[in-house]
């Protein structure tokens, strides 16, 4: 248990910020303003792990997002004061709360970093004021408070929900690896803030759905988790709840996670999926809901003849390509690779669609096939994404070497050759046309030249008259 003087303290100092936020009021919105410009989505990898308007824990604290700490502080008051409980009370016992629980927090950060990050303001601090700031506008949100759509006169005064440019860069923050606290911290200061709210019945499992209501269907994949489901959420959380990051991860897990056979750089890239459609292979929307599912069928069709009158299928689960995809996935990967006891299924994911996508025609292919919802626009940017998200990675297993392996086995040379024939000459009735006269031509001359060389060695023989 924290001692009074410990709470005390932390009490006096948070107040004392709070106290401070009156003269930031009128400011909020001209703070974040000048933040807008500065978010997009990093294109270079070095960017796409530093949050653009907000930072949560300590890796991140620094002058950059400075002026952003006077808007948590505004959420943390806005918070209190929703409570029965007076102020003082409620940060008592939320102070009490995390000082408990704080030496658990520091195993989450490198040691180093976690000291020069924490010099001026305490972890403790740092995470009862960030698990607030969350919780309140998780709240706002699920409540619809401070958005266009509200029912409240004053919705304009939340610069965060009333604007979607805002709205998605504190999304995205969300979801940076180096960018989280403890789900325990805020799972705890929700039930000594919002489950203590008069006449609602929230429970533990509300914080997670306002998570996903919050943040969304990331990579557009339906799944067998139902976030209306208190068993499942509470399932889900208890296998993946570190933080807010791993969470996610865990609502796309497969329910079974089969032992991956081979390491990802033992595959032999062979064929992308324009030379696959060449070979027999057709791309085909997956009909399971999980976003992982992939498999390789082969069926018998007389319009292959090309292909020994077999066809290969490679069912795909659809997902979304947005903005944010970019950014999530090198973040879920990042995280994947640092806990190699955990399955890699999102860089195992990755890694299968830069082997399949090289060029733009590739991404066209998955498009045409309804497997990948293109909400980026360009094609040349679908692929550019999935050919350097993978860069310099590497993991211990592959969970795709099966299907993988099937594919490539049926693309034997003779199917590929005559695929690559059948589609450059043969590819309409026109070129079809065209490449048989060709042929015609060409044996006529070949049967011309034949008949000289025959009549000039043979002589007049071939040319007596019959008698």
């Amino acid at each position: 248990m924290a001692n009074e003087e410990s709470v005390a303290s932390l009490v006096k100092s948070i107040e004392e910020k709070i106290g401070r936020t009156d003269e930031f009021d009128d400011m909020m919105e001209q703070f974040i303003e000048q933040l807008i410009p500065t978010m997009a989505v990093p294109e270079q990898n070095e960017n796409a792990y530093t949050p653009s308007i907000v930072s949560i824990g300590p890796l991140h604290r620094g002058t950059r997002l400075q002026q952003m700490e006077s808007v948590k502080l505004s959420y943390v008051r806005s918070l209190f004061d929703r409570l029965e409980t007076s102020f003082d009370d409620t940060l008592k016992a939320c102070a009490a709360k995390v000082l408990d629980i704080e030496e658990f927090a520091t195993k989450y950060y490198a040691s180093a970093r976690l000291k020069e990050k924490t010099e001026d303001v305490g972890l403790a601090e740092m995470m009862l004021i960030d698990g607030c700031f969350i919780i309140e506008l998780l709240y706002r949100n699920f409540e619809n408070l401070g958005s266009e759509n509200s029912e409240s006169e004053n919705w304009n005064i939340d610069s965060i929900l009333s604007n979607p440019f805002k709205c998605y860069a504190v999304r995205r923050d969300l979801l940076l690896l180096e960018n989280q606290i403890p789900l325990i911290v805020v799972h705890d200061l929700f039930q000594l803030t919002i489950g203590k709210i008069q006449n609602k019945s929230y429970t533990r499992d509300s914080l997670i759905k306002w998570i996903f209501k919050f943040l969304g269907n990331i990579m557009g994949a339906e799944n067998i988790i139902d976030i209306e489901n208190d068993d499942e959420l509470s399932n889900l959380e208890r296998e993946s709840g570190h933080h807010i990051l791993c969470l996610v991860r865990g609502y796309y897990m497969p329910p079974t996670t089969p032992k991956p056979e081979k390491s990802i750089h033992q595959e032999r890239i062979k064929y992308s999926a324009t030379e696959l459609r060449l070979a027999g292979v057709e791309l085909r929307a997956g009909k399971k809901k999980e976003l992982f599912n992939i498999e390789f069928t082969k069926a018998f069709s007389w319009r292959s003849c090309s292909s020994l009158f077999i066809k290969g299928h490679l069912e795909i689960t659809p997902f979304t390509v947005s903005d944010s995809t970019d950014c999530f996935l090198r973040n879920v990967i990042a995280y994947e690779l640092c806990n190699p006891q955990i399955p890699s299924y999102f860089t195992s994911f990755a890694f299968f669609m830069d082997l399949l996508i090289n060029t733009p025609d590739d991404v066209q292919l998955f498009e045409e096939a309804k497997i990948i919802r293109n909400s980026l626009g360009s094609r040349e940017e679908v692929a550019r994404l999935f050919n350097g998200i993978c860069k310099n990675a590497s993991s211990s297993g592959f969970h795709y070497s099966k299907v993988y392996k099937e594919a490539m086995d049926f693309c034997t040379p003779w199917r590929v050759s005559t695929g690559r024939l059948k589609h450059y000459y043969f590819g309409s009735p026109w070129a079809g046309i065209s490449v048989m006269a060709g042929i015609i031509l060409f044996v006529l001359a070949l049967l011309s030249t034949i008949y000289g060389m025959l009549s000039y060695y043979v002589g007049d023989t071939l040319s007596v008259p019959y008698k």
